[in-house]
């Protein structure tokens, strides 16, 4: 259950690990409650900290419940400890300053955490990337089809045109049957697949034993591989991709 919440696009954010997040929450609260301990600056920050990370917490328990239908116990354990801290931040509020009012900073705290996480679930729904949002069923079927075929792209994580190619993907891209061809940068050195496969230009793919070189559109990808895409078993067809009028499809 925790491999499939955590290998889910909810799994990351930015391409931070949701679970790396977890612990520099962790850490800033316990640096605030120790290092400057009974200042109201503390308590604000452990205060904010715990009801943005309760409420992002929440939000991805009923993603998992509703979207991805499962649950794990670590992240069911992470909201409990953070419901146990917003709980005893809340009660050991400061009371007798006359220059804090709770109830403002409350209403203000909470108009962060919503912004935060309304801003964060546009991100997972593909608003601001289409990397991170759903994958289009079109885009997934191909990238299987051309793994199961055995076809072989290989690139560099610098060069421009790689970089477009796995857009092209949107959020399917770590599907592709991709090898990296130089993991230490435009100065450091080919690794030995790459050598072995003369390969000097990026992309380069092979697709049924033949080469071909540079940026290969999605209509130029189905047609050398001969991608039908899966059955409709309603209807008997396969529904073209709804992006299928975007250039990159062309």
């Amino acid at each position: 259950a925790c491999d499939l919440v955590q290998k889910s696009r909810w799994g990351k954010f930015l391409g931070v690990p949701i679970s790396l997040l977890g612990f520099l929450t962790y850490l800033t609260i316990a640096f605030a409650n120790f290092r400057t301990r009974n200042s109201l600056k503390s308590w604000q920050l452990v205060w904010t900290i715990s009801i943005i990370g309760l409420g992002y917490s929440i939000y991805l328990q009923t993603i998992s419940l509703i979207v991805i239908e499962s649950t794990c116990i670590y992240c069911l354990a992470s909201l409990l400890i953070l419901t146990a801290i917003f709980a005893l931040a809340t009660y050991n509020r400061p009371k007798k300053r006359s220059n804090f009012n709770f109830l403002n900073w409350a209403k203000q705290a909470c108009v962060i955490m919503i912004a935060i996480i309304v801003g964060m679930h546009l991100h997972y729904s593909g608003v601001f990337s289409p990397a991170a949002g759903p994958e289009d069923p079109f885009l997934k079927g191909l990238a299987q089809h051309l793994t199961q075929e055995k076809a072989v792209f290989y690139g560099t994580f610098w060069w421009p045109k790689c970089v477009e190619q796995k857009d092209l993907f949107e959020a399917s891209a770590d599907r592709l049957p991709y090898v990296e061809c130089q993991p230490y940068g435009k100065s450091g050195p080919k690794t030995s697949v790459c050598i072995t496969n003369m390969i000097n230009t990026y992309p380069t793919w092979i697709i049924k034993g033949r080469r071909y070189k540079g940026l290969l559109t999605i209509k130029r990808l189905v047609a050398l591989s001969g991608y039908t895409g899966p059955v409709n078993q309603e209807t008997g067809k396969w529904p073209i991709s709804k992006k299928k009028d975007l250039p990159h499809y062309q």
